[in-house]
């Protein structure tokens, strides 16, 4: 028999496995077996999804709770370390395997941020862009973490727009108020009262959607996180 008949057949076999496993794990789970109302024998049996929405404490240094979502924030923290102080030690022109992955991690979050900043500021935002009780946890599952990373992206945000385009144009572009003073120039007196009016009507309007930005970053990111742990479990 032929390598190339082996592997076809062993890759039917393959499939054939991991069907009858997903159909047992679905059928012997809660949806299915509530679904199809059969009695799982309990050795097949498994458990209702645990689902929680704060952080579990895990344990307790002196008054300091320790979370599993904070367990699961340094070991991130300290497995990106270890990657990339091991890949970047010996640098070399013509990298290797190692090096590569790392490169690659680093080049696809550099042309997503390029993408949505530009060419110009790139380089500004690169920088700074990161029943069971589960003893690890998705740390942005944690509503404190996501409102702390809404809170300094709110804060920078703001700063970049001051520094970047300058304090008048920046709080001009919610105004319109140039336009104003365009139309009072050319004895637009309709024109200015109208549109004056308006545009500061709309750039309060804006004003309070960049703070309420905080809020929606918040829980979006919340949302998301622990709307797929969820669906992860069931």
């Amino acid at each position: 028999m032929s390598k190339l008949g082996c592997s076809s057949r062993l890759g039917i076999i393959l499939i054939i496995v991991l069907v009858a496993l997903l159909l047992t794990s679905f059928i012997a789970g809660p949806l299915g077996s509530k679904l199809f109302k059969i009695s799982v024998p309990h050795d097949l049996q498994v458990s209702v999804p645990h689902v929680v929405l704060p952080s579990e404490a895990m344990f307790h240094v002196g008054d300091f709770k320790i979370t599993n979502t904070l367990i699961s924030s340094w070991i991130t923290i300290i497995l990106l370390v270890l990657i990339f102080f091991f890949a970047t030690r010996r640098m070399k022109l013509i990298p290797g395997r190692f090096q590569s992955f790392a490169e690659v991690i680093v080049e696809g979050i550099y042309g997503t941020i390029q993408g949505i900043a530009g060419e110009k500021h790139v380089r500004t935002f690169f920088p700074t862009a990161t029943v069971i009780v589960p003893f690890l946890r998705a740390a942005n599952t944690d509503v404190n973490l996501t409102l702390s990373i809404a809170l300094v992206s709110f804060c920078f945000i703001e700063f970049l727009g001051f520094t970047k385009i300058g304090p008048l144009h920046y709080i001009d572009s919610f105004f319109q108020f140039s336009a104003i003073g365009k139309a009072i120039k050319n004895k637009q007196w309709g024109s200015a009262f109208g549109f004056g009016f308006i545009n500061i009507y709309v750039g309060l309007l804006e004003i309070l959607s960049h703070f309420i930005r905080v809020i929606s970053f918040t829980f979006r990111l919340f949302g998301n996180m622990t709307a797929g742990e969820i669906l992860l479990g069931v």
